[in-house]
């Protein structure tokens, strides 16, 4: 497709210049209890890092422009076992 980006299997539609999009999120909401749910919490604690990180390189490489060697297309957060 012109103009997409294909990031880790899934195409990315590339947006205008100087115009960002909001972010949509869906979560499922699980309570535990005991070791599991510590577990859990680190687990999501971890991935919820990653994807912020994630976020946080894909609009410095965009403000950065494509003139300083900054590419758009980043590689997606990191897979987490479930």
């Amino acid at each position: 497709m012109d103009g997409d980006d294909n990031v880790g299997g899934c195409v990315v539609p590339r947006r205008p210049v100087g115009r960002r999009r909001p972010l949509n999120f869906r979560f499922e909401i699980r309570v535990l209890d005991g070791p599991e749910g510590e577990a859990l919490a680190r687990q999501q604690a971890a991935v919820i890092r990653d994807v912020l990180v994630w976020i946080a390189e894909q609009r410095r490489a965009a403000d950065a422009g494509p003139d300083t060697g900054h590419t758009t297309a980043a590689e997606p957060p990191p897979e987490h076992d479930a």
